[in-house]
């Protein structure tokens, strides 16, 4: 079973928009990058929520990246793999634990026995 995206909404709150939205194949997420509380991003990017937003998105858009069976650990994966694109790119260290880039997110998969889902914050994913 695969998804079809029927709308989206997704509104900045300043000129960057933070937040993805996507599916692919049995996946769809929802993506809701934590608000920047460093005066120069670390990323280089136009804010480092936006930049983690979508590496996120490409992650889980990846036909390579393969969901495990459970996905509990789908965080721990994404933030190793994201977290190593982070200490690729980044301008300096985080001073702090609250310079690093996050997100809030929601991840849903389609099985044979309904729908598998993940959710760290408050995003939310309607499913017809």
């Amino acid at each position: 079973m695969s998804f079809t995206l029927l709308d989206q909404v997704s509104l900045a709150s300043s000129a960057t928009n933070e937040d993805r939205i996507g599916a692919w194949g049995d996946r769809a997420w929802v993506i809701d990058g934590a608000t920047d509380v460093v005066q120069t991003p670390l990323t280089g990017a136009a804010s480092d929520a936006s930049w983690f937003a979508e590496e996120v998105h490409a992650v889980l858009r990846n036909e390579q990246f393969q969901l495990e069976e459970s996905l509990a650990g789908l965080p721990e994966r994404l933030a190793m793999l994201v977290g190593q694109r982070f200490r690729n790119i980044q301008r300096r260290m985080p001073a702090e634990r609250h310079e690093y880039p996050s997100a809030a997110a929601a991840v849903i998969r389609a099985t044979e026995r309904g729908i598998d889902f993940m959710s760290i914050g408050d995003c939310t994913i309607l499913v017809a």
